[in-house]
């Protein structure tokens, strides 16, 4: 893909090139030089360092190369408004994450430490617990405070209940009541003596049983009693019974009179222990209303649910009245404590936070739950937080891949921006189709910054695609693969090289080797007047060159260090490339790199295996023939095309038209296709190879099958740049030099890609002995000049072509054609008028 990168280049020095003869000397390929060897690619002088080695160089502070995205982060990072949120869009390897990570901890340093935040026990409605602000570190002094003054519960209370002094002076208030009842207890059972009956205590209370000479009658006796007496004994005893009734319901309000001058005792006596702690808690945060509120309702629910907390046991009968019995131990305090989501104690500035793994739950926050007899339960201490609550107040680094492979994660962190508060939610509530009991924590006041890094399809996607995006982030901080190459940018180079040798602590870089890697940088790029800034591949190739240092027991590392660690890479990775390289050298593959053939040119393609890129020759080969079909593409037809190799095939058909059409209708079949080829073939990079097997097949002039092509055209004829230069030259050679150089073999470029050449040693060599050659074309009528060795031609003032050209013969190739098609035509037609 070619598009607007491809802008101003080096200017080159031509050196004169040999061709064949040509006959007359207007010939584009008399007047084209092929490139010398040094403008193959870009050579730095070590001898404009004034170091020897790196490590007499002051490290580098700063990111390289990066000043439009370094001062688009500084801006985002200072605004405060809302939807100033920054997308850091580039590469991988381009330092985009270390740079923000820089950017962000240093203004992180100048900022104020944001609060603590926690949650408690909502005493009004468990359910949805409390959140309360405290100032920095604050969280951590509360969640001690309230640990201790649950530890103090549990330690002094009980004690405190079980004391003797506690013990007796209940005892005191359980005998006067106990008095109390046994003698009311007393005078009902003299008053039913009196009239004849006695109590007896059965499972409902209390029965009159009447008596005769002192002694209880049985039911038989009651039964056998004369009517009149029977029926006054059944009047008496309902008059008892309803003095009985009243006797009950005063020993009722008597036993819970008792109980409540118990409870309302035990109540001061545990006033008496809390109220010291809670006081000198209440003065340690008295400007924070909501934690007084907080231990208000914390000591309101201990003395109102005493005997919850510290319950009674069942006590005994005595007497005929219930006694108060003995305090249980381990009392539940858990509600009493904090649950401390986020504590900026130890932060020293405003919190960063880089979340490796952004799901829902991990930005957002969870409620757990722990298994109980078999049914789910949680509580207020069980709400966790997420990277949202840690970073508010700061910034929140994000990688945006691995949030949009995170279901919900992106909705639930744009919803948390635009209403600027963190409410935790329970997916498995919101998405389940089993109605969970669960926990509705109060939602958080959100500031933070939001930082996502990612790719430009990743920006640009959800650019089009999520109309909320541009408003939630406003910064774009783009990082580019490359820079200027100039002085400064090189000394900074040399700079980073020693910042990463100091970290890395590996070997140092003598000049020679620094140029090694400027050139290597260069290379990257793709462009001979820039640097490349993907500092990955720079870091990586310091780390292997300093194997290969150490190995050889040098100090320091040299470019030979270099040479080595490239070779080692490329032998680990090129083994798909050997393969191919073996198939065309044993002919599996046919590729002619000597001679000529009709019809038939070597074009070249790039296979990018994902860790490594290769150039592959391929034969294409074209076929003229009667016929009013046009250029017929047979990858095209199998369906084996994509719509860029597709629009440079119909692009053949304009130029023809237009060369060779304009005072006639041109009337021809043509087929084209990549031989050998069984994988999906896409670009206009092999447009231009295209159109010459074209010309050679109609003129009848062969090609030399020593030189390869590559370059798109257009209509007009004119060679367009491609991508890939630099392994598409390099793939061909080295199958010319498997096979063996001839010095006759070459690669036509597109002129315009001349200044992204950067050739490899192996090929400079090559190209400097003369054995092999490249030359940049701008027309097609330059690139057939060189193939076929004969003038293109132009159209002459009488209409015609320059005599003994390849137009020429194209041109009556063509009007022969269109002559016996005529002539076809008319034969057919007196045949059917017969």
């Amino acid at each position: 893909m070619i598009g607007a990168e491809f802008g101003s280049y080096l200017c080159f020095e031509r050196t004169n090139f040999i061709f064949p003869k040509i006959e007359g000397d207007c010939s584009m390929a008399a007047q084209i030089k092929e490139l010398s060897h040094n403008k193959l690619r870009y050579f730095c002088d070590p001898s404009q360092f004034k170091f020897k080695t790196t490590k007499e160089l002051k490290p580098l502070s700063d990111i390289v190369g990066q000043d439009r995205a370094v001062a688009a982060i500084d801006m985002g990072v200072h605004i405060k408004n809302f939807g100033y949120n920054i997308f850091v869009v580039g590469p991988v390897g381009a330092g985009r994450s270390s740079t923000i990570k820089e950017a962000v901890i240093n203004r992180a340093k100048q900022m104020e430490t944001p609060c603590d935040w926690c949650y408690v026990y909502n005493f009004k409605n468990p359910d949805k617990p409390c959140a309360i602000k405290l100032a920095p570190g604050k969280g951590r002094v509360l969640e001690r405070s309230m640990d201790r003054f649950v530890a103090q519960l549990s330690h002094d209370i009980p004690g405190v209940l079980m004391s003797e002094d506690f013990q007796k002076q209940k005892q005191d208030i359980v005998e006067k009541s106990q008095k109390k009842q046994s003698q009311r207890l007393l005078n009902l059972e003299n008053r039913v003596r009196e009239k004849g009956f006695t109590l007896r205590k059965v499972a409902t209370g209390l029965v009159l049983v009447p008596l005769r000479e002192g002694k209880p009658l049985t039911a038989e006796q009651i039964e056998a009693l004369p009517p009149e007496e029977k029926e006054k004994m059944e009047q008496e005893g309902q008059a008892l019974q309803n003095d009985i009734n009243e006797e009950l319901k005063i020993a009722q309000k008597l036993e819970q009179q008792t109980r409540e001058k118990l409870e309302k005792h035990q109540r001061n006596i545990i006033w008496i222990v809390i109220e010291g702690p809670i006081s000198r808690i209440r003065e340690e945060f008295q400007e924070n209303h909501s934690i007084l509120k907080y231990l208000k309702n914390v000591e309101e629910d201990i003395l109102v649910n005493a005997e919850n907390l510290f319950p009674l046991e069942q006590g005994k009968e005595k007497q005929g009245v219930i006694e108060l019995g003995e305090v249980t131990a381990a009392p539940d305090f858990k509600r009493f404590r904090i649950n401390l989501i986020v504590d900026n104690s130890d932060s020293g500035g405003t919190p960063v936070i880089i979340e490796n793994n952004p799901t829902y739950n991990n930005l957002i926050g969870r409620i757990d739950r722990i298994s109980q007899m078999g049914t789910l339960i949680t509580d207020f201490t069980m709400v966790r937080p997420g990277s949202l609550h840690k970073a508010n107040g700061g910034f929140l680094i994000i990688e945006a891949a691995q949030l949009m492979q995170s279901p919900m994660a992106w909705h639930g962190l744009k919803r948390s921006i635009k209403n600027r508060e963190v409410t935790i939610t329970d997916l498995s509530e919101e998405y389940s189709h089993v109605s969970v009991k669960t926990l509705e924590p109060e939602s958080i006041p959100l500031e933070v910054k939001i930082i996502l890094i990612g790719n430009p399809q990743i920006y640009y996607g959800l650019l089009s695609y999520d109309e909320e995006f541009a408003k939630l982030f406003k910064i774009k901080a783009e990082f580019g693969t490359e820079m200027d190459l100039t002085k400064k940018n090189m000394l900074n180079y040399a700079r980073y090289i020693s910042k990463h040798c100091e970290q890395e602590k590996l070997l140092h870089l003598n000049s020679d080797a620094v140029s090694s890697m400027i050139e290597f940088g260069v290379g990257l790029s793709g462009n001979q007047k820039k640097l490349s800034t993907r500092f990955t591949r720079i870091r990586d190739l310091l780390v292997e060159a300093n194997y290969w240092a150490e190995k050889n027991g040098s100090s320091v590392i040299t470019r030979s260090d270099i040479s080595k660690a490239l070779k080692s890479k490329k032998n680990r990775l090129n083994h798909y490339e050997s393969l191919v390289q073996e198939m065309i050298s044993d002919g599996t593959i046919f590729i002619n790199l000597t001679g000529e053939k009709i019809g038939e040119v070597n074009g070249l393609a790039v296979l990018n295996l994902g860790d490594y890129e290769m150039g592959k020759p391929s034969r294409i080969t074209a076929r003229t023939f009667l016929g009013q079909d046009g250029v017929i593409a047979i990858d095209r037809e199998a369906k084996m095309t994509g719509p860029l190799h597709d629009k440079g095939v119909l692009i053949l058909s304009g130029y023809l038209n237009g060369r060779f059409g304009t005072d006639r209708k041109i009337s021809m079949s043509a087929s084209i296709t990549f031989e050998q080829s069984y994988n999906a073939i896409d670009g206009d990079s092999a447009s231009s190879t295209e159109l010459y097997a074209l010309l050679s097949s109609l003129s009848g002039y062969p090609i030399k099958q020593g030189l390869a092509v590559t370059g798109s055209v257009n209509q007009f004829g004119e060679i367009q740049p491609i991508g890939g230069a630099k392994y598409k030259i390099e793939g061909f050679f080295d199958i010319c030099n498997l096979k063996g150089l001839t010095g006759q073999q070459g690669v036509l470029i597109p002129k315009t890609n001349v200044k992204n050449l950067v050739l490899d040693d192996r090929v400079i060599d090559a190209v400097k002995d003369g054995k092999f050659h490249i030359y940049p074309v701008s027309t097609i009528e330059e690139g057939i000049e060189i193939l076929t060795g004969v003038k293109a031609g132009k159209r002459l003032k009488s209409g015609k072509f320059t005599p003994d050209s390849v137009f020429m013969a194209v041109d009556e190739k063509l009007q022969e054609m269109s002559e016996l098609l005529k002539e076809e035509d008319n034969k057919k037609q007196n045949s059917d008028e017969k």
